[in-house]
């Protein structure tokens, strides 16, 4: 049920949208010499669905206030089942009470993925950081083909920007807008192929122990598909042998 006060709030959240625009006055050029942002998508396939997180580095002392992504698959080989941004880190309001931006959209052949940061506690505070989720979508497979080689191609998985023209898909805390510096990239897998070097090895084994040491989530050593990755991934690598 919506509160009495929500509407009080948006419009609150309205203004300050409108003021930080104002102050931080989107400047659309790119700094040259600049560390860019790196954005990268890791799918991990299985015989029925294809997992895609995609992730950002944004390099200190950088923070971003948006991001936008679109994320182009097949859509002869897959359909989207599940489509999420992280809005742990992408929200409006404050860390106790947080408001998501607009929903992920399936346009039929992409994934439009857009995201903004603003704390009413800390207006100009940002995201930074390596590997920060920007969003997972979880495709089902409509046949059951051999990827071969290069999966990336065959289930036609890329990511660029989310929106094109005078829209501003990454900007900074300083209000400048990074879009033509970010950089691109996509990595798919089989699932259990931990160290992604195409084939399922006792080295894959290895480096499902190192993840576990690390504390690190890899959607390519998620072999049983649970969400973390401990001992029982590496006893489902040691079953695709």
């Amino acid at each position: 049920m919506k509160r009495k006060n929500d509407s009080f709030f948006y419009l609150c959240l309205l203004f300050s949208l409108v003021f930080l625009g104002s102050v931080l006055s989107i400047n659309r050029s790119w700094a040259a010499g600049g560390t860019p942002v790196s954005v990268y998508a890791e799918g991990a396939y299985t015989d029925s669905d294809l997992a895609v997180y995609v992730y950002a580095d944004i390099p200190s002392p950088m923070a971003l206030i948006s991001m936008g992504i679109k994320v182009n698959y097949d859509s002869t080989k897959l359909t989207v089942g599940s489509m999420e941004k992280n809005e742990g880190v992408w929200y409006f309001g404050t860390s106790s009470h947080k408001y998501p931006y607009v929903d992920p959209e399936d346009t039929g052949n992409s994934v439009i993925i857009l995201g903004g940061k603003l704390d009413t506690s800390n207006p100009t505070a940002g995201v930074t950081g390596n590997r920060v989720l920007l969003g997972k979508i979880v495709f089902n497979r409509s046949e059951s083909g051999d990827p071969g080689s290069n999966p990336e191609d065959y289930f036609g998985i890329s990511v660029e920007l989310g929106k094109g023209g005078t829209y501003a898909n990454f900007v900074d805390t300083d209000g400048n807008e990074l879009d033509d510096g970010v950089t691109f990239s996509a990595i798919v897998r089989e699932r259990g192929d931990a160290n992604i070097d195409h084939v399922i090895t006792n080295l894959d084994m290895f480096k499902v122990k190192d993840l576990i040491i690390q504390d690190t989530y890899s959607v390519f050593a998620d072999c049983n598909d649970d969400g973390v990755i401990t001992n029982l991934d590496m006893f489902c690598v040691k079953d695709k042998i």
